[in-house]
């Protein structure tokens, strides 16, 4: 809706360099917020000191996909294309 109410001074096109750009995110799930950002027991600062960790041993907290993601981000686009909230157009990324 902000595209809509505030097309004069913001956009989704990157090449309006003239307004301020917005990309579209739809944010993280409900179900997966508290999986996402909750902290691990005895994860917080021992005696005043940020506890250090191995980044070669980060794992991510789940997997997807990332052929996944033409496949959601169609269903989004679809989504606001039914509620006309961007252009019909073809919509094929190049």
């Amino acid at each position: 809706m902000a595209i809509k109410l505030h097309g004069d001074s913001i956009s989704e096109n990157e090449s309006e360099t003239d307004k301020v750009r917005l990309l579209p995110y739809d944010g993280v799930a409900p179900t997966k917020y508290l999986k996402l950002f909750r902290m691990e027991p005895d994860s917080r600062k021992k005696d005043g000191k940020m506890p250090q960790s191995d980044p070669k041993l980060s794992r991510p907290r789940f997997d997807k996909s990332l052929e996944a993601f033409p496949a959601l981000e169609a269903i989004v686009v679809d989504n606001l294309k039914k509620k006309k909230l961007i252009p019909e157009g073809n919509g094929n990324a190049a």
